[in-house]
């Protein structure tokens, strides 16, 4: 008899395990490259039987214009891409166009400075175009009020991006 109990509460257990609803959303990576540690990401986050495409910009170092200490591994910067692909790439190349203006040229778009997931909170970014010696580089800044958070990505990064997100949208013509 408590071998059955014990079958039927291992069973009912089971069940109930299965039947939990999980509230962390689901990460699709489109694009990946990593460059010293630093993960660079296109990633769709479907909710609600709509997706949404991020730019993972990777992790945010702290200091000022010239000096940034790499102090919080957690902290990913997320720009959002639109909701449609054909949005994603729109966007991906509005910023890869600063690559052609002449350095020092910037624009804000918005973004979200979290630990795991992106979500509604979203603040200012300046991306701005710098051209150090034999290098060229995006510079993703957040300012607050006495310090500086950074994440850069170089040329050849984001170029790697575009390719590997323009031939993702050839394999998946519909999304």
């Amino acid at each position: 008899m408590s071998k059955t109990l014990c079958i039927i509460a291992l069973v009912f257990c089971t069940f109930a395990l299965f039947a939990q609803e999980t509230r962390i959303p689901q990460m699709l990576e489109l694009v990946q490259i990593e460059e010293n540690d630093v993960e660079f990401e296109v990633v769709n986050i479907p909710q609600d039987g709509q997706n949404h495409y991020w730019f993972n910009v990777g992790t945010m170092g702290f200091g000022d214009q010239i000096f940034q200490i790499q102090l919080d591994p957690l902290s990913h910067l997320y720009i959002p891409l639109g909701d449609t692909l054909a949005e994603a790439i729109s966007k991906m190349e509005e910023l890869q166009d600063l690559f052609n203006g002449t350095p020092g040229t910037s624009l804000f778009v918005n973004g979200c400075l979290t630990m795991l997931y992106p979500n509604e909170n979203l603040e200012q970014v300046k991306v701005s175009y710098y051209k150090p010696l034999l290098t060229r580089k995006l510079e993703f800044s957040i300012q607050r009020e006495d310090y500086l958070r950074a994440a850069y990505i170089s040329r050849a990064n984001f170029n790697t991006l575009m390719k590997g997100l323009s031939f993702y949208q050839k394999i998946h013509p519909n999304e």
